[in-house]
């Protein structure tokens, strides 16, 4: 899993919250109604997603709001966020007017949909 730079800051901020308020991972996960490997992965920026109301309540149960933890955390630049393919493709479309950007769209989708479609099935797997 790449990691995601807002993710691991909040995590961070998280963590040194706690830490300063000494309380353990146990009691924000108990206090926020969550396992404590989820606090773990959040302080670890290891999760692929946190919802905003999930953050919400961990950022409430280490005593600070969401808008704290998250002051300090740098925005990524967009650019840097995407891969190198995902770069080329988006400069590709930096000269595309509205109305062929939406063909565009609609042509990625397909091709993407007929990708999907030639792939072999999953197959169950048999019990031994």
């Amino acid at each position: 899993m790449r990691a995601i730079p807002l993710l691991s800051g909040f995590g961070a901020a998280v963590r040194e919250r706690r830490l300063a308020r000494a309380l353990t991972q146990a009691q924000v996960a108990e206090a926020a109604g969550i396992a404590v490997e989820t606090v773990s992965r959040i302080e670890g920026g290891r999760l692929a997603s946190l919802s905003l109301v999930l953050a919400s309540r961990v950022a409430m149960t280490v005593g600070s709001t969401l808008q704290a933890l998250l002051a300090g955390v740098p925005a990524p630049e967009p650019a840097r966020s995407l891969r190198v393919e995902e770069r080329r493709i988006v400069g590709l479309l930096h000269s595309v007017d509205e109305a062929q950007l939406g063909r565009v769209r609609r042509g990625l989708q397909s091709l993407l949909a007929v990708q999907d479609s030639r792939r072999p099935p999953v197959r169950a797997r048999r019990k031994r």
